[in-house]
């Protein structure tokens, strides 16, 4: 393909009659991703795709299922389709997407507006950067690449929720910006949690990574997790990495986690509303971990059982009640 000339973008109806066999919710996903890309200039260089696609294979590899089959999954335990966004009146540079262990994975090659990448409840979603980073969103984050990825020397994105970076090496510094923290690297893979409300959690696989809040910074090591609370940076401490990053194969985990905010979890991760009652104790701390995604009603038993609560279904999630 030339160099200069940038390749046409994927008509819709080509992209829909691709994916004739592939399963609706999948589908669904993938015209969102189609949607969701932004413009670009008319004159910017096409990009090396197959590159692009033989990186994002070999990282990604054989995983197991983040979730099961559409058929096999309750309606509680799918993701409800988005808005779809109007059609932008550039072409981009280039659309390419499959499914793979049942992520949707995208090679951004983006010189345009603003991004914003996003994992709806119930799903998790993969992108490679222009750089070649790769990056695996957890459920219900979003992730926003400005106007150029390099900017004054530096690769800089902003997360919002939870997700994996594995950072393509390069000369420019990769920055990581959460509400209340900045994580900045070289070329390295770590697991950012920054839900809104919940402070931010770093753990580092491998490389070097330098947390930095409030004017306070501290440098991690492999197998090390540093947290901010209440605008506060933590002391480093020895991670379990596998239990970190647990999410990326479906799992679960709560260590002495009060019950608001394993329900605020199970609803990112299983698109479905849980409404506790006011004689419902939100404070309860649970601990589970579940290495592998459980079944909806299996989950919702176990927590039932840990926290003293029962689970009633309704038209749109379930009522949360004490257990009698």
């Amino acid at each position: 393909m030339p160099s200069d000339v940038p390749p046409p973008r994927l008509p819709l109806d080509d992209l829909r009659a691709a994916l004739a066999d592939t399963p609706a919710p999948d589908r669904e996903a993938l015209e969102r991703v189609w949607h969701a890309l932004g413009e670009v200039a008319p004159d910017a260089p096409a990009p090396d795709t197959d590159a692009a696609w033989e990186t994002l294979r070999s990282r990604l590899g054989a995983e197991p299922s983040v979730r099961p089959p559409a058929a096999d999954r309750p309606a509680a335990d799918r993701p409800a389709a988005g808005q779809r966004r109007a059609r932008p009146a550039w072409p981009v540079a280039v659309v390419s997407t499959l499914t793979l262990a049942a992520i949707v994975a995208t090679v951004v090659v983006w010189q345009g507006r603003p991004l914003r990448l996003e994992a709806a409840p119930g799903a998790t979603e993969a992108a490679v950067l222009a750089d070649g980073s790769l990056v695996r969103l957890n459920s219900g984050a979003a992730l926003v690449v400005g106007r150029e990825l390099v900017q004054d020397g530096v690769r800089t994105v902003r997360l919002e929720g939870e997700a994996f970076f594995d950072v393509a090496s390069g000369t420019q510094p990769f920055v990581v910006e959460t509400h209340d923290a900045t994580v900045e690297v070289l070329g390295t893979g770590f697991n950012v949690r920054a839900y809104a409300g919940e402070g931010t959690a770093v753990t580092l696989e491998h490389g070097r990574v330098r947390v930095e809040s409030a004017g306070a910074e501290v440098v991690l090591e492999p197998g090390e997790t540093v947290r901010v609370e209440g605008g506060a940076l933590g002391a480093a401490s020895e991670a379990d990495v596998a239990r970190a990053t647990a999410w990326q194969r479906g799992g679960l985990v709560f260590e002495a986690v009060p019950l608001a905010a394993v329900f605020a979890e199970v609803e990112r991760r299983y698109a479905v509303r849980l409404d506790a009652g006011a004689d419902v104790s939100l404070d309860t701390e649970v601990t589970a971990f579940y290495a592998d995604r459980p079944a909806l009603d299996a989950l919702l038993g176990d927590l039932g059982a840990a926290a003293g609560v029962r689970f009633a279904p309704t038209a749109g999630g379930y009522d949360v009640r004490p257990a009698p």
